[in-house]
């Protein structure tokens, strides 16, 4: 599951880099990770020198999935 979010994540950074001309106008990085969301959310944003931004994005699942696996 964790290298499918990876892709994804991937892919998408991918196809805005194409539509900005192979450049973004800003510094990206990405993580997948696991654990409650808030607290991975401020973990991530206090890393390093701080967060600009930071972007949480759904997977998807309905219903008994989301249940289970959580929907962040």
């Amino acid at each position: 599951m964790r290298e499918a979010a990876e892709k994804t994540v991937q892919e998408a950074i991918e196809r805005a880099t194409a539509e900005y001309g192979g450049e973004l106008p800003v510094a990206t990085s990405s993580r997948v990770l696991t654990g409650h969301v808030g607290i991975e959310l401020l973990r991530a944003a206090n890393e390093d020198d701080g967060a600009s931004m930071v972007v949480a994005g759904s997977r998807g699942y309905g219903g008994f999935k989301s249940l289970l696996l959580g929907s962040v």
